[in-house]
């Protein structure tokens, strides 16, 4: 269902963007995913590049 879909991925960014920042402020999983960092960085970038552009051309134009 498009509506749950949506929902369940709106609900997994915070997720995984705050996984992402506190292995960046605890030094142990600093120190432990360092090698890491670049590419977890890229991948949620990735994820809010894919969801403005799901948001712009097919959420916006539902309220259109």
């Amino acid at each position: 269902n498009f509506i749950t879909n949506t929902d369940k991925e709106m609900k997994s960014i915070p997720l995984v963007a705050l996984n992402f920042i506190n292995k960046c402020s605890n030094p142990k999983l600093y120190n432990k995913h360092k090698d890491k960092f670049k590419e977890e960085l890229e991948i949620i970038g990735d994820i809010l590049v894919k969801r403005v552009e799901f948001e712009e051309n097919k959420l916006y134009p539902l309220y259109i």
